[in-house]
């Protein structure tokens, strides 16, 4: 497994930034969601990328004071030693019938850099019949025109290999507190 040189990184986005447009985007997807009178909230969060905005967006005071939260969660596989594997994988057997049917579905993500982890999940619960699919990221990457996420806070490059903050390189660097673009 590579390494990466953090120090040799250009920071893109600092953990007090993150924070900042997570309120933000909790306010945004309260304002949403409160418009069409919806009170109950399931999750998708897909690991593991997603897991800690996902926990910092579920946990966020506009979402906890506003909604009942059911929380799930997806493994997806879309990088395989730094490249774009075809298709990602994603495992949806562990979730039933009853969690999604009729419900107002939020998929949570790190990254959308492409959307096809996204999109793949979206097509697998349609079979499910749920009453709303929106999709939430935390990064997305810039001039990526087709099908953008519903919901997203930061932006980078398209050419940027991003990590930190719940996105890794290589399996390792998620628990960083700031978000990194690899040096070139």
């Amino acid at each position: 497994m590579s390494q990466i040189n953090v120090k040799s990184s250009k920071l893109l986005f600092t953990n007090h930034t993150i924070f900042k447009a997570i309120d933000k985007l909790s306010l945004d997807i309260v304002k949403y969601y409160k418009k069409k009178y919806i009170n109950n909230l399931t999750i998708i969060t897909i690991l593991e990328g997603g897991m800690i905005f996902a926990t910092n967006l579920i946990t966020n005071y506009n979402i906890l004071d506003n909604f009942q939260i059911y929380n799930l969660s997806v493994h997806s596989k879309s990088y395989i030693d730094n490249k774009k594997s075809k298709k990602p994988i994603i495992d949806i057997s562990h979730i039933s019938y009853n969690n999604i049917y009729n419900k107002d579905i939020l998929i949570v993500d790190d990254i959308y850099d492409t959307g096809e982890t996204i999109n793949v999940l979206k097509n697998n619960l349609i079979s499910y019949k749920p009453s709303s699919i929106k999709s939430c990221v935390l990064l997305r990457k810039k001039d990526i025109t087709s099908n953008k996420p519903d919901f997203w806070i930061l932006e980078c490059k398209k050419n940027d290999f991003v990590f930190g903050y719940g996105l890794d390189y290589n399996g390792s660097c998620r628990n960083l507190l700031n978000i990194y673009a690899k040096s070139t």
